[in-house]
């Protein structure tokens, strides 16, 4: 993964300079030569237009960014040094408020570093200034040590911004100069190059693990700017004794060169910002999908000739067809594979941001084609007619995407709610066909869908789609039920598949005979029906000969055709059942019982209102639908 990476940074630029990088700088401070500090902290916040159009007579929304500056790369030359340890090291002339100026944001004017460790922080910071002065003499340099001490000694000359965070970075600019900052100054720039190629110690038996080639005492990986997580997390760390094995320390359990770990960092934080911005001002499209908060899925082409279809994987996996998805990716919509498929590589990986470390959970190396062949194909398997109508003036979407999928699963229809290991799976299934979805995952739809079987507002039917899709795609991927169709198929013969074709028609007959009522045998016997029929299927029989059809016929002489119908078609499944499970089935498997959730979704279909009725499918449209067809009839 670490060779892909580098070769990644170089395919696309990412580094000018090995000695430097983009990144943020939120406050600047700017001083005179003497190194007394003008004015305020001057913010390099900004507010841009949010992407769609903005409702009538409304202002666009907007959010606020912070302008990028290409700044020294922040690496730790000074060997036994660690941002949070005893022996803190900082970053060249750029860095967060607790080095610049030994304290928290929200400190006040006067105030001095709190204690000891802080006080640490902000001494290694001066360090770092007063040796490149030592070595340059270079006047600005000269005015920032003159402030940062004046700072040590005597605290903080205004207060600090009440908008400052944790996080913040802060530079310098020394007047009458306000088009450069002192770290953009020419010989300041040249001292750091000569910095960054220091060889710190000598080992001619390691070799990197990237690049091949020998290399001195192995430098620490740099640290990656993971979306959500305020301090770097490491990609490869061993930062305790438990994790040094077989007389190795520190990193020598991975000698990695210092530019080749430059090099994969630099491609990984590419992969993970939502807007990456190149040395030369170049913004590069995204390439990462947010699974759930702590989790990101980044994957790139090794090629050119993959970026099209990269650029549109996004939109393609959530199926949103206002998206930068392509026709080749509309068509896998429809479960239609490319004619050809691309044999350029192409590369995934997900990552979780906890614990100080990236926990890589997957790595996919496959090509191009296979990934747009495994979605459709992953498409198709998810295809169900929906019951859910759409609402007025509008269009439900071409597919079930990734974060539908994930809202169905949880009570809270929130898709960061589901676990990172199962939303981490769903990923890997869409974009590999050849991977089974996990088995818990259909034990937690089953769930779902029994918790949630009473509710009928839209979201709650359009959530039941969802979900029943994908039990679908669960029992034929896994399963090998390739007999599930979209549609209701009177040729599956399962106990499950009829079993819940046959609960649906009864609940129908139930809703013509009595209405809506407050708990129909949904709401009551659904979770025992679809689990341990036997117990409830011989008391629901009894309730339609004895009591629902001679109801329903007394009550719409309109209905008695649709009445008839349902008798028949019970009559029908009651013989299938008898012949093809001779008597109902004691208990459930979870196949069966995810089986019987698609049954009941396809005979439930049947009874739906006319397409060209915009209106959500509830029980009431159905049966004003059904009484005039009778009527006509």
């Amino acid at each position: 993964m670490l060779q892909e990476l580098c070769q990644l940074a170089a395919r696309e630029k990412l580094i000018g300079d090995t000695a430097f990088e983009v990144s943020q700088i939120e406050w600047l401070i700017h001083l005179r030569p003497n190194g007394q500090m003008i004015g305020d902290f001057l913010g390099t916040h900004y507010e841009v237009e949010m992407p769609g159009i903005p409702k009538a007579g409304k202002k666009p929304k907007t959010r606020e960014e912070v302008k990028k500056f290409v700044i020294p790369r922040q690496v730790n030359l000074e060997s036994g040094a660690t941002r949070s340890g005893t022996k803190p090291y900082a970053y060249f002339l750029v860095d967060k408020s607790e080095y610049v100026f030994g304290c928290e944001p929200g400190a006040k004017a006067k105030q001095k570093p709190a204690d000891d460790k802080m006080v640490k922080k902000h001494q290694a910071f001066i360090d770092t200034v007063r040796a490149a002065y030592d070595a340059t003499a270079q006047p600005e340099l000269n005015a920032v040590l003159a402030f940062l001490e004046d700072v040590h000694a005597n605290g903080l000359p205004v207060d600090m911004p009440a908008k400052a965070k944790a996080g913040d970075f802060y530079a310098f600019v020394v007047r009458p100069s306000v088009d450069e900052l002192v770290h953009e100054l020419p010989a300041i720039q040249e001292y750091w190059r000569q910095q960054c190629r220091r060889v710190i110690g000598s080992n001619d038996s390691l070799n990197c693990l990237i690049t091949g080639e020998a290399l001195g005492e192995p430098m620490k990986v740099p640290l990656l700017s993971f979306p959500g997580v305020t301090t770097g997390i490491g990609l490869v760390s061993f930062n305790k004794p438990a994790f040094e094995s077989y007389g190795w320390s520190s990193n020598e359990n991975a000698p990695i060169s210092a530019d080749a770990s430059q090099l994969a960092t630099e491609a990984m934080n590419r992969l993970l910002a939502y807007s990456y911005q190149r040395q030369d001002g170049k913004v590069l499209q995204q390439r990462n999908i947010r699974i759930t908060k702590d989790t990101i899925a980044c994957y790139w082409a090794a090629a050119e000739s993959g970026d099209e279809v990269a650029d549109g994987l996004p939109a393609a996996l959530q199926a949103d067809p206002g998206g930068k998805a392509g026709e080749l990716w509309r068509a896998a919509w429809r479960g239609k594979p490319p004619p050809t498929l691309d044999a350029t590589k192409f590369y995934a990986v997900t990552l979780t941001g906890a614990q100080g470390r990236a926990i890589v959970r997957d790595w996919y190396e496959t090509t191009v084609g296979e990934v747009q062949a495994s979605l459709a194909e992953h498409f198709r398997q998810l295809e169900l007619q929906p019951n859910t109508r759409p609402g007025k003036d509008k269009e439900l979407p071409p597919q079930y995407g990734l974060r539908t999928l994930q809202e169905c699963l949880v009570s809270s229809r929130k898709a960061d709610d589901l676990p990172s290991k199962y939303a981490a799976e769903l990923f890997a299934a869409a974009i590999n066909q050849n991977i089974l979805f996990p088995s818990s995952l259909l034990t937690l739809a089953l769930d779902r869908m029994r918790a949630e079987v009473g509710r009928d507002d839209w979201i709650d039917s359009y959530r039941r789609d969802a979900r029943t899709a994908l039990i679908k795609a669960i029992l034929i991927r896994n399963h090998k039920q390739d007999q599930l169709t979209p549609t209701m198929n009177d040729k599956n013969e399962q106990p499950g598949y009829l079993l819940g074709r046959l609960f649906a028609c009864i609940e129908r007959m139930q809703y013509l005979a009595l209405d809506q009522v407050n708990a129909n045998i949904a709401t009551r016997y659904f979770a025992a029906a679809s689990t341990t029929p036997r117990l409830v299927f011989n008391s629901l029989l009894k309730d339609f000969q004895g009591h629902y059809f001679k109801k329903a016929q007394r009550k719409k002489s309109g209905a008695a055709w649709a009445v008839q119908r349902h008798v028949c078609e019970i009559q029908e499944l009651y013989g299938k059942v008898m012949d093809a499970a001779q008597g109902y089935p004691a208990r459930f498997s979870p196949l069966q019982q995810g089986l019987f959730m698609v049954g009941y979704h396809t005979q439930r279909g049947l009874y739906l209102p006319r397409k060209d009725k915009a209106t959500t499918a509830t029980p009431e449209d159905s049966d004003t639908e059904e009484t005039a067809d009778s009527t006509n009839e």
